[in-house]
């Protein structure tokens, strides 16, 4: 009997997880920030130790360290209020652009095994977080040209019994970001940003890695969409309708795939 796997939004690309006994939330605990969606009550309520779906979340991954994404504030205060096994944050180089939070995790950290890591382009790290789930990540170009070129930004793949599922976040749309996986099976899902979806050198990509479900995310919720990010994303999904693959849209707090 196959395991019950669920995936909300939280916000911006933060996504949770659960899968059977586990969970798992990938980008989901960020500060404010100047251009997409500031985080949600109930993120809010777990960070500081209140009742909250997302309490004692099991592990914790984040792609890379712009404030949209990860706060390090946030994620101290996480895990000195709920009972977590493992985090994964890309580690803090010496330069950091402007949207970089650049500050280091404090001693609270010790509670739990924290993994700054650092892979460089072209190879891929694969570990086992439970019996059915597999985390593989690599290293992927920022999209935003030179301002984001050296931006340590990670794309996480998850294994869940056999069905793979990428999540690029702000990954630019060239194939040689997804070199490492492009021949991978049983591909359910590929998550990635309305720019990526909109872009044909993104559709180009998606042709290749043949995915059952494209999900677009990292879209601004109606009272904070600054960019016509929606407007653009309403537009691109009649434009690609004919495609193989099927198209999901997470525009709403809670909405689950």
């Amino acid at each position: 009997m196959s395991m019950k796997v669920k995936m909300e939004l939280v916000a911006n690309s933060g996504i949770f997880i659960t899968a059977g006994d586990s969970t798992i939330l990938l980008d989901g605990i960020f500060g404010e920030n100047p251009f997409f969606s500031q985080p949600v009550g109930e993120m809010q309520k777990a960070v500081f130790g209140m009742a909250s779906k997302y309490k004692d979340i099991d592990y914790l991954i984040f792609t890379h360290r712009h404030m949209d994404h990860f706060s390090s504030m946030y994620l101290d205060e996480y895990i000195s209020n709920n009972e977590v096994k493992k985090v994964y944050i890309p580690r803090l180089k010496q330069e950091t652009n402007s949207l970089e939070d650049k500050n280091s995790l404090l001693s609270l950290t010790s509670i739990v095994k924290v993994e700054e890591y650092y892979i460089p382009f072209g190879k891929y790290h694969k570990e086992e977080l439970t019996q059915n789930c597999t985390l593989t990540y690599f290293r992927s170009v920022h999209m935003g040209g030179g301002e984001y070129q050296d931006t340590r930004h990670y794309t996480i793949m998850l294994t869940i019994e056999e069905k793979n599922y990428i999540f690029a976040a702000d990954a630019d749309y060239m194939m040689k970001n997804f070199e490492v996986i492009k021949d991978i099976p049983n591909l359910a899902a590929v998550f990635i940003n309305p720019l990526f979806f909109a872009n044909i050198k993104g559709q180009n990509v998606l042709d290749n890695l043949k995915p059952e479900i494209v999900v677009i995310y990292h879209i601004p919720f109606e009272d904070e969409d600054k960019m016509g990010l929606r407007k653009l994303v309403k537009r691109d999904i009649l434009k690609y309708k004919d495609k193989p693959y099927k198209i999901i849209a997470l525009t709403e707090k809670d909405q689950v795939i």
